[in-house]
Parts: structure tokens; C-alpha cells; sequence
């Protein structure tokens, strides 16, 4: 059986489900971190090892799932070769 959880007022009953919703939504998003990781692990390897310069377009995609979540990207970015 899960713990019994107790509570005085309904603003504790309030604050104990808002905690609970927001350990919810963090393990969701390190279970989608995981798999985003687990998904573009080959295509850092290439990355890393590859010789020649990967696409722009494809670092800035990988740096915003994986360096902030998905949240921001660097907004300066040049996607095109130098000629």
C-alpha cells in the first residue's frame, strides 16, 4: 500500500497536489530526456568523428534538445558554409 499522506487544510491538500504534479512533469521530462539522448547518440558519435563540418542546422537542433531542454537555441546562428 502507498503511505498515507495527512493533511490539516484543503491549502495543504492544495500545495501537496501542486508538488506532486510538478515531481510528475520533472520525471516526465527526464524520461524524454533519455530517450532524446538514447535516439541522437548515434548522430553525436558521427559528429565527433566525422571529418568533415556537420550541418549548422543539425548542431543547433541538437543543442537545443539536449543543452536546454528543448527550451532556447542560440538565435545567432549562420547556416550557411563559408564559400
Amino acid at each position: 500500500l502507498p503511505p498515507t499522506i495527512t493533511y490539516r487544510t484543503e491549502k495543504e491538500l492544495q500545495e501537496l497536489e501542486r508538488l506532486r504534479m510538478r515531481v510528475a512533469l520533472l520525471q516526465q521530462e527526464l524520461h524524454l530526456d533519455r530517450v532524446l539522448m538514447d535516439t541522437l547518440s548515434p548522430h553525436l558519435s558521427s559528429v565527433v568523428a566525422g571529418t568533415r563540418c556537420p550541418h549548422p542546422g543539425m548542431l543547433r537542433d541538437l543543442y537545443s534538445l539536449l543543452g536546454e531542454g528543448g527550451e532556447r537555441f542560440p538565435a545567432i546562428v549562420l547556416d550557411s558554409e563559408a564559400e
